[in-house]
Parts: C-alpha cells; structure tokens; sequence
C-alpha cells in the first residue's frame, strides 16, 4: 500500500511538473508567433508541436481533475465543525495525494503539511488558469487555440470545485 501511494504521489507531482511546463511553454509561444503587428500569421499552426498542444490539453483537464475530485471529498461530519475545517479538510485531500507519509491520519503536523501542498496545488492550477484567461481576453481573435483550450477548461472546471468548496 505505501509503494502504491508513493507513486500516485510521483504521478501527481509529475502531472503538475508537466502542467506547468507545458502551459508556460504554450503562453510563451502565444506572444512568439505573433508578428509585427500582433497577429497570428496563416501557418501558426504549423509552427506549435502537435503533440505539445494534446499534452497541454490532456494535463489540463487531468490537473483541473485532480483539483475538483479532492474538493469534492466530504469530510467527517461532527455537529461543532466549522466551515474553515472542512475547507481545510478539501486542502488536505488534495494534499494527501502530494504528501502521504504513512502515518496516523489525525496527526496534526502531517494534515498542516498536507493543506499546505494542497493549496499550493491549487494554487498553481488557478494562477495558469487565470492567466490563460487574461491572455485570452487581451489577445482576442489571435489567441492560440491551445491557450483558448486552457482558459475554457479551466473556467469549465471552476464551476464544479467552487459550487463544492462553498457549499459545505
């Protein structure tokens, strides 16, 4: 079981390694195939890697996944619990995925470092996400298709996570 844990962890972490590669490369090329006067030439498309933009797609929703099925957790139910436990319960879900040491469940110094993995998860998925959307919006018509993939998935995605962080 820990062998197990420990390679959804390395998987998790190389989802969000590959994520952030693969998105960071993408923006940077969405300013570097305009030309001159700020437009995407004809043959753009010919110009980005296949491969690169399912990769960038798949790790997208992939990520934005993982991100909405760790805010979906429920956590345990107790009639004193306050909303800021069960957020911080959906932090440390995700950082369990991160973070997994093998020990006791309610040891508190392994749920903070977990929360804390969890959020900068998170964090990074919404930071991208953002600016995939602000590129989107400031470049218009001579947005990448990739970088437009990335700012619908994303809001797509933010719907489900939001609707279940605020409804507990």
């Amino acid at each position: 079981m820990k062998n197990k844990q420990f390679l959804v962890s390395v998987l998790v972490i190389l989802a969000l390694i590959g994520f952030l590669a693969a998105c960071l490369y993408t923006v940077y090329m969405a300013f570097g195939l305009l030309d001159g006067q700020g437009e995407l030439p004809g043959d753009h498309a010919h110009r980005l890697n296949p491969a690169l933009v399912h990769i960038t797609n798949a790790l997208t929703g992939m990520i934005g996944g993982i991100v909405a099925a760790a805010f979906g957790t429920k956590g345990p139910q107790s009639q004193g619990m306050a909303p800021d436990s069960t957020r911080n319960h959906n932090l440390r879900s995700l950082g369990n995925l991160v973070y997994s040491p093998g020990r006791a469940p309610d040891d508190r110094s392994t749920a903070t470092v977990q929360a804390r993995f969890g959020f900068l998860y998170a964090l990074a998925y919404i930071l991208v996400g953002l600016a995939a959307l602000v590129i989107w919006i400031v470049l218009g018509d001579n947005t990448l298709g990739a970088v437009a993939n990335l700012a619908t998935t994303f809001i797509g995605m933010m719907v489900p996570i939001v609707a279940t962080y605020f409804k507990k």
